[in-house]
């Protein structure tokens, strides 16, 4: 995913806009390590603080899971002077059994 200007600043934008479009209170985590709260998010980084262009979201339910999925799985996103595609994935639920199918991470 490429972008102009700072990733820091276009993701929080980004991630704020899904927020805002889904109706899911989520919000970039201030911790700089441990477990994420309810609500939280935070950029997934290699050992050498660059971006995995990966977003890990920490959602309240299988309820907000279906509604970030159906909202931006696999849907293209023009912003900040840049057109990427959007995926939503969890290691922890079956996408298939909540009717979603398989996807990747946001």
């Amino acid at each position: 995913m490429g972008t102009t200007g700072p990733v820091h600043l276009w993701v929080s934008a980004l991630m704020d806009k899904i927020a805002m479009d889904t109706k899911i209170e989520i919000k970039k985590t201030e911790k700089e390590n441990g477990a994420l709260d309810f609500g939280e998010w935070k950029t997934m980084e290699d050992h050498e603080g660059r971006w995995l262009q990966k977003v890990l979201v920490q959602l309240h339910s299988e309820e907000e899971l279906k509604a970030l999925h159906k909202a931006v799985h696999g849907k293209r996103l023009a912003f900040s002077g840049s057109d990427t595609m959007l995926q939503v994935d969890t290691p922890y639920l079956d996408l298939d059994r909540l009717g979603l199918g398989q996807g990747m991470a946001l």
